[in-house]
């Protein structure tokens, strides 16, 4: 079976041609395809909003056509990996996140930072509408690890 995993993090705050949002992305999707394929049980697909549109670019017709087309991802998604960096500037990824929470989609959250730690500032809602958050050096990595082996493996 194929795990569908949608990667959620602020595009639009980094303004026009930002490589941030590409790149941590870019590095998830290569890491699952690591775990995809003959030597393992796992099959995932990463679903990178930033193969589809770019801010800046004359790909689309209005911002409801992205909007529409996002959350379509993220309801066909089986997990999302959410980046929790600048959050708080990103509308849409908080829609991505409640809209998984609503549809019963597991939501796992990564934020990198210098410690580990709980006290990260998020609204509650946010908070409460992400299954698991990650932080300290290697967040992301051990966010990925969770959703293989919790939502990759074959039980």
């Amino acid at each position: 079976m194929k795990v569908r995993i949608y990667l959620a993090g602020a595009i639009g705050c980094y303004g026009v041609g930002a490589e941030y949002p590409k790149l941590w992305r870019k590095m998830a999707s290569e890491w699952f395809e690591i775990y995809s394929g003959y030597a393992y049980d796992y099959d995932f697909y990463c679903i990178d909003p930033t193969r589809y549109y770019e801010y800046g670019k004359d790909y689309h017709k209005s911002d409801r056509e992205v909007m529409m087309f996002d959350l379509r991802k993220v309801e066909s998604a089986d997990v999302i990996l959410v980046n929790l960096k600048d959050i708080e500037k990103s509308p849409g990824t908080i829609d991505e996140v409640f809209d998984a929470w609503k549809n019963n989609i597991p939501v796992i959250g990564f934020l990198e930072t210098e410690n580990n730690t709980d006290d990260i500032v998020l609204h509650s809602w946010i908070r409460n509408q992400i299954d698991r958050i990650e932080t300290g050096e290697n967040a992301m990595k051990k966010a990925m690890i969770y959703i293989k082996d919790y939502y990759g493996e074959s039980r």
